[in-house]
């Protein structure tokens, strides 16, 4: 039963489903068949005629979890009215496009950031409804084994600890002359932004030290507006570059706070006006909870004040918190002024600190539009909580306050910001030339590597390294551990580029240093086993790589305990090799044992998470179970999105692996629509050259193939080669790669000569490669294979054939589906070549193998077993 259109108030966690058609009988059966299929999964279903009163339903309502469905009954100009809201309401989860195809001018729909899909049918689309918000009904065992993400409330959110932290950092720091002109500079662009006179800013600047922080933070407008802009909006520029008032005001506070002789409890009250929207979200939907003040805040003693200060409008609610303090429970630091010196009023007010944590105890709804927040100040948080601040803590602690605030920022995703203070640091330090500010400007460096590596610079991370190896020449013996880390460093850079005789020498080089130092279950030479592992994996030996980290597993098993985080990586590590060993089961059972690892550990809302759960996505994927594949790949992106900070490339990983199921489903539209997703992070992250932004255009380059579009996907193709050959050696196996794409295009055409001409350039570059996966030269082979038997040349066929399954034996485990591909191409040109007989064995080792890899009911063992079934009519056996 289709809904009205009656505007409610809904409360509720289910999504609803709003269906914009001006066609509502049209509509009508699509929702029963939704309806019908997805009781448990949606809450209702509402159909709009209108955009209007899509607009009115979105204003209306909270709480609700809304998907819009947009069909193609309306114009262009429209639905760009209707885009701009989509974007900015939070409540929409997500966007899908029913309709045959999107026309030309309404492609810019594929710009919307919340847009999962175009469908054509509705039963794809009650498929993506059920792997966006249900779970996969089917008889996994991991489906069982895996534990849910803990969606009940935490104490506070991730966002909310990281302000925290760099608030305690920003207050630490040292600042220069610089560093004060650089805060002035910024008030003045802060009110020049905004058409105000800066002129008051040059007697601020001017009579600063003739005054206390708080006499200005009480006296003057622009120190409160400034800082409290920064602060709430979390403009981490602006906090670096306004840091010494923050640390100024702060400490005269905290000054303050020691040397008062408060014991009893008291109440202050603090006016502030909201809108009804952030109300909900911040204070009324995290009653119980704690609360955080991200800024400083100026309170009365007198209820009456804070009334007195808030004015009524039809815009906002007015808000009084009421805040108990009781300083015997609290070390929170505030200033409580009675001295007409700050406050010519004479009023009693306290000042408290940024970053001021309430527990929320009680809401009151007093009239109208006025509200009352009972608040409690509190420093005691849940174990959980102190544990997961205590660890990123730690994980950002440096020698020096700028480079502790510069691997904070890293690791909120600011590596651009991380970058600017680690220059600049290395420019101050590099003027002294002490042991100690040796050693500060090699951990500098250091860094600066790690940050250029997590941004794909992998050449400019290289010479930062060796930088960081050449200061350390200077007051470190060459075997020190400190100087293993930077070849370790190095040797995982060097992988990066593909550079695999250099990955493996500094990899060996910080090998024989802590082998000679440390004894042999030590987890440093935990480390370099694991990197070469990592660098044996990426040339395509996966037995050796398997072997290291087997290795690096056993050390850790005797030197840590089990529920140790560094787990995880052995965990995700020996999953990823037996995923390519086409081990899946066993592979899955890795992933799962990462997964319970990262949910124990402090940060399980962290990307990682999302990772690990698109590397299941990808089993499944690769099993041909796309219904799990593509429910675990939608767990991962809504983890990925909720996550602090958000991992932009991680996002970019799960689309491309979205865009890459909808291939194989052949859904061509939506693989085109989450390639190009990707492509839009990639294109902002990368520079144009970037060998991603090769990959990338590389998938979309297939997409078009697949659907006929060769002329569109051979100029991809060669976008791709340009990027490649500009970024790798000439050798490099991804050159290969687009030869091969070239090839098949070709092959399609029915060029075969100059198909198997693109091959042959492929094979000349693998065979000369020392960075060769074996596997990826078998697969040309087969393509070879697949030309000539096209053309009736089955002796060539079968040569090409048996050189792809002599190495896919070698290097893949006997249950591999690879291996019945193979096979199955074999006794394809055996069969033709009228060698039905050793066509059949063929044929029968194919089906043995899908068998043991997908289980007897799978559609591929189904397909595999109709070809043998007509082998066998063949030569008239039953």
């Amino acid at each position: 039963m289709v809904s009205s259109t009656n505007i409610q108030s809904y409360h509720i966690t289910k999504p609803v489903i709003l269906w914009l058609d001006s066609n509502a009988s049209h509509a009508e059966k699509h929702i029963k068949y939704l309806l019908d299929n997805n009781r448990d999964l949606i809450d209702s279903v509402r159909v709009h005629g209108n955009v209007g009163q899509c607009i009115d339903f979105f204003r209306s309502v909270t709480n609700v979890n809304i998907v819009l469905v947009i069909t193609n009954s309306f114009s262009s100009d429209i639905l760009r009215c209707l885009m701009k809201y989509v974007e900015e309401m939070i409540m929409i989860d997500s966007v899908f496009v029913f309709a045959d195809q999107l026309s030309e001018e309404q492609t810019y729909l594929n710009d919307c950031s919340k847009l999962h899909g175009i469908f054509v049918q509705i039963e794809q689309f009650s498929f993506a409804i059920q792997c966006r918000f249900g779970l996969p009904h089917a008889d996994s065992k991991s489906k069982n084994s895996i534990s849910s993400i803990d969606d009940s409330p935490t104490e506070l959110e991730l966002s909310d600890l990281y302000s925290k932290l760099f608030f305690d950092l920003i207050i630490q720091l040292s600042y220069d002359d610089t560093a004060r002109k650089e805060g002035f500079n910024a008030c003045r662009k802060f009110y020049t932004d905004r058409g105000k006179n800066f002129q008051d800013i040059n007697v601020f600047e001017e009579n600063y030290s003739r005054h206390s922080p708080i006499w200005w933070f009480i006296k003057q407008s622009i120190l409160n507006d400034v800082m409290r802009n920064a602060l709430v909006t979390q403009n981490w520029d602006m906090l670096i570059q306004t840091g010494m008032f923050i640390r100024d005001l702060h400490r005269e506070i905290k000054q303050i706070y020691s040397m008062a002789k408060q014991t009893s409890r008291f109440t202050v009250y603090l006016g502030q006006r909201m809108s009804s929207n952030d109300f909900e979200q911040s204070i009324k939907s995290k009653q119980g909870r704690l609360h955080v003040f991200h800024c400083f805040l100026l309170a009365s003693l007198n209820e009456q004040v804070a009334r007195r200060s808030l004015k009524s409008d039809h815009r906002h609610l007015r808000i009084i918190f009421e805040m108990e303090i009781d300083p015997c429970q609290s070390t929170i630091p505030y200033a409580y002024l009675n001295d007409s010196s700050y406050y010519s009023e004479g009023e009693n007010i306290v000042v408290l600190s940024s970053h001021s944590i309430f527990r929320i105890n009680e809401i009151i709804h007093v009239k109208d539009d006025l509200w009352k927040v009972k608040l409690i100040l509190t420093d005691h948080i849940n174990p959980r909580l102190k544990s997961m601040t205590d660890y990123i803590r730690n994980e950002c602690l440096y020698a020096t306050g700028w480079e502790s605030l510069a691997a904070l920022l890293h690791r909120m995703g600011r590596a651009d910001k991380a970058m600017d203070i680690l220059k600049k640091t290395e420019e101050v330090i590099v003027k002294t030339k002490d042991n100690t500010s040796m050693r500060m400007l090699a951990s500098i460096q250091n860094n600066m590597g790690f940050v250029n590596n997590s941004m794909g610079e992998y050449a400019t991370a290289l010479e930062n390294y060796k930088k960081a190896l050449e200061t350390q020449e200077t007051y470190l013996p060459p075997d020190h551990p400190c100087v293993a880390i930077i070849y370790n460093n190095i040797a995982i850079t060097y992988r990066s580029l593909g550079d695999y005789r250099n990955a493996f020498a500094y990899c060996n080089k910080a090998l024989t240093i802590r082998s000679t130092l440390s004894s042999t279950n030590h987890k440093e030479l935990a480390t370099s086993y694991s990197s070469l592992g990592m660098i044996y994996e990426s040339q395509g030996d996966y037995t050796n790589a398997l072997l290291y980290y087997e290795k690096t597993y056993e050390i850790q098993k005797s030197s840590l305990q089990s529920d140790d985080p560094s787990f995880a990586l052995s965990y995700n590590n020996l999953g990823a090799i037996n995923c390519l060993l086409g081990d899946y089961s066993k592979a899955l059972s890795y992933y799962e044992q990462t997964l319970r690892i990262q949910e124990a550990t402090p940060l399980s809302n962290h990307s990682s998470l999302a990772i690990t759960y698109n590397s299941i996505g990808h089993i499944y994927q690769l099993t041909g179970k796309f219904t799990y594949s593509l429910f675990y790949y939608e767990k991962a992106l809504k983890i990925q999105q909720k996550a602090h900070p958000t991992n932009p490339l991680v996002t970019a990983t799960i689309y491309n692996n979205i865009g890459l199921l909808y291939r194989l489903m052949e859904r061509y539209p939506n693989a085109q629509l989450y390639y190009r997703k990707t492509l839009q992070i990639e294109e902002k992250f990368f520079q144009s050259d970037h060998p991603s932004l090769g990959m990338t255009y590389n998938n979309l380059a297939y997409v078009h193939q697949c659907i006929g579009e060769y002329q569109k996907a051979v100029v991809l193709y060669e976008k791709t080669l340009k990027i490649w050959q500009t970024f790798y050696p000439s050798d490099h196996p991804l050159l290969a790669t687009i030869y091969n794409n070239l090839g098949t295009i070709q092959d399609s055409l029915q060029d075969h000569s100059e198909a198997l001409s693109q091959y042959r350039k492929a094979t000349e570059i693998l065979r000369k490669s020392p960075a060769t996966n074996p596997l990826d030269l078998a697969a040309i082979y087969n393509n070879m294979g697949e030309v000539y038997r096209s053309i009736g040349d089955y002796r060539n066929a079968m040569s090409h054939y048996r050189e792809t399954l002599s190495i896919e034996e070698k290097h893949l485990s006997p249950d591999h589906p690879s291996l019945a591909i193979t096979l199955s191409n074999m006794a394809t040109a055996l069969s033709k070549n009228k060698q039905v007989d050793e066509a059949l064995g063929y044929a029968e080792r194919a089906i043995d193998i899908v068998r043991r890899a997908f289980g007897p009911s799978h559609p591929e063992t189904a397909r595999y077993q109709k070809y043998l079934d007509k082998l066998h009519k063949k030569t008239d056996v039953v």
